[in-house]
């Protein structure tokens, strides 16, 4: 008991509880829980999620309407946000289940890239095909979103370095998941300005339209028609080896000539060569090897600008055998049955009018 003279004041401060006792300030808890809160909008987020994932398998199985390079490598971009938002949607339904474990957002991540994986080996059995460049853009995606979800998470935090590490994480996963299909797309307009120039192995991404069957190739720094490179093939023996131009420019209808300049280069061990320039339009229900066809044998140490007048070749053909210059499908050398390997020389092709 304190004496008359003493003032003792006793105070106690009782923190603010929510409904669940845990000693928290609503407020704070609003705060803490941040941009990931989902709160009485959880039945809306599981809905969405699974029209979402519905609507992603139904479009990733269903038939490509276009078949173009442009629209084909689009596709293969929009891989990247496709499991890129699935990911971030499983990992918020997640979050409202456990909060603390951190291989919880990294095995959900892991799982939907199981998902994607099974979507493309089921795409093998459909009218689609299965692409490990695709699965590994699906896995990016998903990345880039758990590393956003982590910052998301860390937003709260007084410490701003954690969260800007993993948004910068997450924009150079979608750069490298981004690179391939947007140089893809690049090639395309870079295509359709230097037509009537079909080929000029000036990069990478031109080199990805050839196809090439028993055969090597390899660029080399050189100067034809303002460009800076050429195209060395090593034929090896055998009855068809060939190079093939695929993905260009279509139209040939305002053309009259193709035109490339060959070598057979002095040290290629074959003492000739035989060289069969073919021209294909897309027309499926034509047999197989027909279209324009023309020849030129090449001695060892020899060079050749070919010209082949594919207008007048088209006027030798029955009404019924002509191509149609408005569909040109690809453009194929072949050598010919050679016996030994034999290294021809190409710098740069062209339309000519």
């Amino acid at each position: 008991m304190p004496d008359d003279g003493e003032l003792t004041t006793t105070a106690t401060l009782q923190p603010q509880t929510d409904q669940g006792g845990a000693g928290v300030d609503p407020a704070v808890a609003r705060i803490a829980n941040g941009p990931l809160e989902i709160g009485n909008r959880y039945p809306f987020l599981i809905a969405f999620t699974i029209a979402y994932l519905l609507f992603s398998v139904a479009m990733l199985l269903m038939p490509l309407p276009l078949r173009e390079r442009f629209w084909s490598r689009a596709a293969d971009l929009l891989h990247i946000p496709a499991f890129g938002v699935l990911n971030f949607l499983f990992l918020l339904i997640a979050r409202q289940h456990t909060r603390s474990p951190n291989w919880v957002p990294v095995l959900v991540t892991l799982c939907t890239v199981s998902l994607s994986g099974l979507i493309e080996l089921i795409q093998g059995f459909v009218s689609r095909s299965t692409s490990l460049g695709d699965l590994f853009r699906n896995l990016l995606g998903a990345t880039a979103s758990l590393l956003i979800f982590k910052a998301m998470e860390s937003w709260p935090a007084e410490n701003r370095q954690p969260r800007r590490l993993f948004l910068l994480a997450a924009i150079l996963v979608i750069a490298i998941a981004a690179a391939p299909p947007l140089a893809s797309i690049i090639d395309v307009y870079r295509q359709r300005s230097q037509f009537p120039v079909l080929a000029t192995f000036s990069s990478h991404s031109e080199m990805e339209r050839w196809y090439v069957s028993s055969a090597n190739v390899k660029r080399t720094p050189i100067d034809w028609l303002g460009r800076s490179e050429e195209l060395k093939v090593e034929y090896l023996p055998g009855d068809f080896p060939a190079i093939q131009l695929q993905q260009m420019q279509r139209d040939w209808t305002q053309y009259r000539t193709l035109a490339t300049r060959l070598t057979h280069l002095a040290d290629s061990p074959s003492e000739s060569i035989v060289i069969q320039l073919r021209i294909t339009d897309q027309r499926r229900q034509r047999p197989p090897g027909h279209g324009f066809i023309d020849r030129i044998e090449l001695k060892r140490g020899e060079s050749i600008d070919w010209r082949f007048d594919f207008q007048a070749a088209q006027q030798q053909l029955a009404a019924d055998q002509r191509l149609m210059l408005q569909r040109v499908n690809y453009v194929e050398f072949m050598a010919v049955q050679p016996q030994q390997k034999a290294m021809v020389q190409f710098a740069g092709i062209r339309l000519l009018p």
